[in-house]
């Protein structure tokens, strides 16, 4: 057999050396086709997507130039209409105050009417009463008196005409 020489170590070392760089270079190759033809999908996607993507931002742009104006001159009317309805607030509840306050005061001097009126009424009622109580038992004690006086002369058996008056007086 042959004796294995450097020269025939060499010429395998470098064969097998050959071989992995053509490999090597295979897949260096394989990966350039993939890696071209991801670019070729990648850019296809982003032309796509530009397409699509570019229209609504520039319709949101123009949305929002146009919006903004409109939004600032709402912000501007809500500020002033909460302003106004501060404003009015204020002077509603200081009416009603003034209004409460008034209607308080009414009452205190309708109620200071009323009291006067029914104590009047109740004092003119006693007045009236005394008025006619004293000078209508002195009457019937009159009538009393003229009774007995006349039972006196016509001899008759003395009664208490005062109970059965009683019962008839108001």
């Amino acid at each position: 057999m042959h004796e294995w020489t450097t020269q025939d170590t060499l010429i395998t070392i470098t064969a097998i050396t050959s071989i992995g760089i053509f490999i090597q270079a295979c897949i260096l190759i394989g990966v350039y086709l993939g890696a071209r033809k991801a670019i070729v999908q990648v850019t296809r996607l982003v032309d796509e997507a530009r397409e699509h993507v570019m229209p609504t931002l520039a319709t949101s742009r123009r949305l929002i130039e146009d919006l903004s104006p409109k939004i600032k001159v709402i912000m501007t009317n809500v500020t002033e209409v909460s302003n106004t309805v501060r404003h009015q607030t204020e002077h509603v509840n200081a009416t009603v105050g003034e209004m409460v306050d008034r209607t308080r005061r009414q009452a205190e001097r309708v109620d200071g009417m009323v009291s006067g009126g029914l104590d009047g009424i109740n004092n003119a009622t006693a007045s009236l009463q005394e008025g006619i109580a004293i000078p209508a038992r002195k009457v019937q004690g009159l009538f009393n008196g003229v009774r007995a006086g006349l039972d006196v002369l016509l001899q008759r058996s003395r009664t208490d005409h005062s109970k059965a008056d009683n019962d008839l007086f108001i």
